[in-house]
């Protein structure tokens, strides 16, 4: 499970429906409203550690996610699980500043132009999450969808 910046994971990308995603990963274990924002649907798969947010007010597109998945990768590197100061140097070209909030049992990096968190705890990253950018006129940046559909998630992404 590949990251694409500002795109998505793997083969899911950003602005994809709810129902395309369903073709490629297969139904959800659970699916709800967000009690803070009924504009977005959350779905989630157990076995991927991976859950999907989709915005009602733009036709039920994928524009959020989050991740535990131990498959998760960028550059072909192994992201969950990492030492935070090695997973911050594989986004060393990307990514220069990072937003640093520290809290009392984790740490959250953040960087606005790829709309990117990583989450550490112990010193280690266990949680990736990633949303659609936003462009200069503080909108959507939703990619272009090029990418087929395909029902395999193979190892895990």
């Amino acid at each position: 499970m590949e990251i694409k910046l500002k795109n998505g994971i793997g083969n899911l990308k950003f602005g994809m429906t709810e129902n395309e995603i369903i073709k490629i990963l297969g139904k959800p274990n659970k699916r709800f409203v967000d009690e803070d924002d009924d504009n977005q649907i959350i779905s989630e798969w157990n076995d991927k550690k991976l859950r999907l947010t989709f915005y009602k007010n733009f036709e039920n597109r994928l524009g959020y996610l989050r991740t535990k998945n131990e498959n998760l990768t960028f550059n072909q590197n192994k992201i969950i699980g990492q030492k935070t100061e090695v997973v911050k140097n594989y986004f060393k070209n990307e990514i220069i500043d990072w937003e640093i909030t520290e809290y009392h049992f984790f740490v959250d990096y953040f960087n606005e132009n790829y709309w990117l968190s990583l989450h550490s705890e112990f010193a280690n990253i266990v949680n990736f999450e990633m949303g659609v950018p936003f462009n200069e006129n503080e909108e959507y940046d939703w990619p272009e969808l090029s990418l087929p559909i395909t029902r395999v998630w193979r190892n895990g992404g």
